[in-house]
């Protein structure tokens, strides 16, 4: 019989309700216990594991990874590590790549966050659930007057909007004669509710808002649903998987305005919208969810996982030049680059403010017929560099450069941001800038006959073609240069200079 010990965080918080409906609902021929683990820097770890070997942790506490890992190694247990990644894309990203050696496989509780993290490899994507056994709809909700509630941690307003967006959401509300309801939670202190208490409140709303930048899993958004309440949400964690929009409920842009319009269609549509998430929510009960947790499992413990593909060696075809501000590029990108399923030359710019000089050194020094120009704000998929080379070595031989799609994270959209040049066609035409494509290099090549392609870039990623994401580690102080820039990329990849390319992606 297996065993399985889960580690969560502190009695009451939703980790433990998740380690909770696990245990509830796992397998009779598994053997589940959870423990919690206090101390956020894991000083408690030994106590967390327990005295007896178990076959698999699954902990939910993910920034105690190192301190459990360091334990587990301590005690040489023959045993498998599953770390849950609950942060919202791209939170905590440099953490997560520092960190995801030390786990034998980690578990994002949102698909948003999986995709947007490149599908890497040991990575797997699975939604929380919500127990419909204690989250239920108790009063009729066609016997509910309108009433708009949110619920989220003091610890985290500022994310979740509380004073930016919620308070004054709850003026318009009230001056629209709309009920309306706000509980700030203090983790911490003494007074929170118990599940069976929430969904009572629950059952007193119609609408509940998520209003928040980043999420994991906003719980309270799936124990609302299952109490009757539709839902309107900005586009963070797993809502998109849940609310569809119009149908269910309505997912909005994260404004005042967008968010008033949301919820007054939604109290006027409540019963329409909450049907149809009444029905909807079953697929998420803990009962069923479990399952697909405890599957993972057992393949895991198995060591079911497909072996890697052999990687394609393309080190005398393309360097990847990789341009830096400091000494050395972020975690986040080399770790992505890493994960390529292909090898390449790699070669690292650094010190690049302003960049002047990289692109001149990136015509100088590349040795191969084909180079990819990186900054360290991006995080490529695992398939891009291959798929850059694929896309150009199929083209004709007058293809100069082609430009591929990556998701800008601040401006949020696609922008045609990472790209790969033929050598020996473009050594011929010096740059002296890294604005975006060079537009006085992209004349000159143009008026000599050749041709510039891109992958057009949408308001959303697109699956087959984009390669990977832009801006995930800039700071609120770099945010509008950081926009700038991908402004100016976006403007000189969309000129009609580059043609847009019907080749296949090759993912």
């Amino acid at each position: 019989m297996p065993s399985v010990r889960i580690i969560y965080d502190v009695d009451g918080w939703a980790y433990h309700h998740e380690a909770r409906a696990l245990q509830k609902y796992a397998p009779a021929d598994f053997s589940v216990a959870i423990a919690p683990l206090h101390d956020p820097d894991g000083s408690d770890a030994d106590a967390a594991l327990g005295a007896d070997p178990v076959d698999l942790v699954f902990l939910l506490r993910e920034f105690a990874t190192p301190a459990i890992a360091a334990a587990l190694q301590r005690r040489q247990w023959q045993h498998k590590l599953v770390v849950g990644w609950s942060c919202g894309f791209p939170r905590r990203l440099d953490f997560f790549h520092a960190v995801r050696a030390a786990a034998d496989a980690w578990i994002f509780n949102n698909r948003e966050c999986w995709e947007h993290s490149g599908r890497l490899p040991r990575t797997h994507v699975l939604a929380n659930g919500v127990d419909l056994e204690t989250f239920a709809v108790t009063r009729p909700m066609a016997q509910r007057a309108p009433r708009v509630l949110w619920v989220g941690s003091e610890r985290y307003r500022q994310l979740k909007g509380y004073d930016d967006l919620i308070l004054p959401l709850q003026d318009r509300l009230r001056a629209r004669g709309i009920a309306s309801e706000a509980m700030l939670v203090d983790s911490y202190g003494p007074n929170k509710r118990t599940p069976q208490e929430m969904a009572a409140w629950y059952n007193d709303g119609t609408v509940l808002v998520c209003a928040s930048a980043s999420e994991g899993t906003p719980n309270p958004g799936l124990e609302a649903a299952a109490c009757g309440c539709t839902l309107v949400s900005t586009r963070v964690g797993n809502m998109p998987e849940l609310i569809r929009d119009g149908v269910n409920g309505y997912l909005v842009e994260r404004s005042l305005d967008a968010l008033e319009a949301g919820v007054v269609r939604a109290c006027a549509e409540h019963p329409r919208l909450a049907a149809q998430m009444q029905s909807d929510i079953r697929a998420w009960h803990w009962a069923a969810r479990s399952g697909e947790f405890f599957a993972l499992f057992r393949t895991i413990l198995a060591d079911r996982d497909d072996a890697p593909a052999p990687r394609r060696d393309l080190s005398d075809a393309v360097t990847v030049f990789v341009t830096t501000a400091g000494a050395s590029p972020s975690a986040a990108c080399l770790a992505h680059l890493r994960e390529q399923d292909c090898r390449f030359t790699l070669r690292v710019i650094d010190h690049v403010a302003p960049p002047r000089g990289a692109p001149q050194q990136m015509l100088r020094d590349c040795r191969t017929p084909y180079y990819v120009h990186v900054d360290d704000n991006t995080l490529l998929h695992p398939h891009a560099v291959r798929t850059l080379y694929e896309t150009i070595a199929a083209a004709p031989p007058n293809v100069a450069i082609y430009a591929a799609e990556l998701y800008d994270l601040h401006l949020q959209r696609g922008i045609s941001g990472v790209r790969i040049f033929r050598h020996d066609v473009v050594r011929h035409y010096s740059v002296q800038s890294m604005q975006a494509f060079d537009v006085d290099q992209a004349l000159r090549l143009e008026a000599d006959g050749y041709r510039l392609l891109r992958q057009p870039a949408g308001l959303t990623p697109a699956a087959a073609h984009a390669l990977g994401v832009h801006c995930p580690q800039a700071t609120a102080a770099s945010t509008d240069t950081h926009r700038v820039a991908a402004g100016e990329r976006r403007a000189a990849a969309e000129s009609p200079r580059f043609e847009s390319s019907d080749v296949a992606s090759g993912d």
